[in-house]
């Protein structure tokens, strides 16, 4: 999976989750990968269908292993910041965009754990982990492991 944060000098471009998993949630946009495409492929589709913009220049900063302990659903998200891009991000079908100062981001109404991690991702270097939650439904957060690496998996 992708997440994609377009970013304009003191801002970053979020989108409202209008369906499905972590619907009514602020996030970037991004989503599963579909066979044969790369990691940078997916972020630049998905990035196209969820806000109408194409991205040009952006840079893979993280790599995040989800799970969900009472599930034990698991997910790898391959997190991209982006400081080009075409066109300006539109309400589609399922996201709903909206702009906010990096100083200012909603994360009371963001997953629990973005409140830990993306100021980290944003302030540069590449970044490793692990997010445990409960379940995807009561979105509980039991632990975040972070680490600055020189090299990103694959």
């Amino acid at each position: 999976m992708t997440v994609c944060f377009p970013l304009t000098g003191t801002h970053i471009w979020l989108g409202k989750k209008k369906r499905s998993f972590g619907s009514g949630l602020w996030n970037g946009f991004g989503g599963r990968q579909k066979l044969g495409e790369t990691i940078r492929e997916t972020a630049k589709r998905e990035s196209h269908e969820e806000a109408g913009i194409m991205l040009i220049r952006m840079k893979r900063v993280a790599v995040i292993r989800f799970v969900f302990r009472q599930t034990r659903i698991a997910c790898e998200v391959h997190y991209h910041l982006s400081t080009q891009w075409r066109g300006v991000p539109v309400e589609t079908e399922e996201m709903f965009p909206a702009i906010f100062e990096i100083d200012d981001i909603p994360y009371g109404t963001m997953w629990p754990a973005d409140k830990l991690y993306l100021p980290v991702v944003l302030s540069g270097g590449l970044w490793v982990g692990t997010c445990i939650y409960s379940d995807p439904v009561k979105r509980r957060l039991i632990r975040l492991d972070l680490s600055e690496t020189k090299r990103l998996p694959y």
